[in-house]
């Protein structure tokens, strides 16, 4: 009868935040070369530099490198845990069922955040972000957007950071505590270049709060089923705001 083979933990803090900065490059990597075919369609047609800029930001292809991109970062992140041969894939990102009325309590207490923030920001009269405007306005295939912004951003976002990189931080002498904060700063910069530091600090918050989710019921799929119903409430305010007479 062979031994049992002695189980590690997830990488270290240091390793952790370094594979993570080389799958986050993998998956923008990823992005740029799904959405490179639009524009060197376009520059083959004689199209301006302002028109090639235009296609390069465009909802559509920004769509497109969304959906390319999120296997990409699914692949990239199984593998590296894989890699450590520590805990098993469903152990490293918790990929444990959560029961119906805590998971239900977590997607409502998201799905009021959203709600709220919006009822601020109207109540402030401050108009939806520029980028979220054009993204809709030029996203030629809705279907592909809606897809792209309520599933697979959420899916890869929350697999890189509450999944990878909380399991490594949670584990080290950061504890919960520390992954939940480091967590949340990362999810607010891979935003940064998209909103103005009202809407970031917003972002900011969400990130804790999905962060509090993953570790209070100790799974993934709570903050993952947070996010897809954040952004698919934000995105549907959206757009009733756009047919609004």
């Amino acid at each position: 009868m062979s031994p049992e083979v002695q189980r590690t933990g997830p990488w270290g803090p240091w390793i952790t935040l370094i594979l993570g900065f080389t799958i986050f490059l993998a998956y923008a990597m990823a992005q740029g070369l799904a959405m490179a075919p639009l524009v060197i369609l376009q520059a083959m047609h004689g199209a301006p530099p302002l028109i090639l800029g235009r296609t390069a930001t465009s909802g559509l292809n920004l769509s497109l490198g969304i959906a390319v991109a999120c296997p990409v970062m699914l692949f990239s992140c199984g593998v590296l845990a894989h890699a450590r041969r520590g805990p098993r894939i469903g152990e490293y990102f918790a990929l444990n069922p959560v029961p119906r009325k805590p998971m239900s309590e977590w997607i409502g207490v998201q799905i009021a955040a959203a709600l709220s923030l919006s009822f601020i920001n109207e109540s402030l009269q401050r108009p939806p972000p520029e980028f979220i405007s054009q993204m809709y306005d030029t996203a030629a295939y809705r279907p592909l957007l809606w897809m792209a912004v309520c599933f697979c951003a959420p899916v890869a976002e929350e697999v890189f950071l509450r999944g990878f990189l909380y399991a490594g931080l949670a584990a080290s002498r950061l504890r919960a505590g520390g992954a939940i904060a480091v967590t949340a700063v990362l999810f607010t910069l891979l935003h940064i270049a998209q909103y103005d530091w009202v809407d970031l600090g917003q972002i900011a918050i969400i990130g804790l709060l999905l962060g509090l989710a993953r570790w209070q019921t100790g799974s993934l799929l709570v903050p993952l089923a947070m996010h897809i119903a954040l952004n698919f409430t934000s995105l549907t305010l959206f757009a009733l705001s756009e047919a609004r007479p």
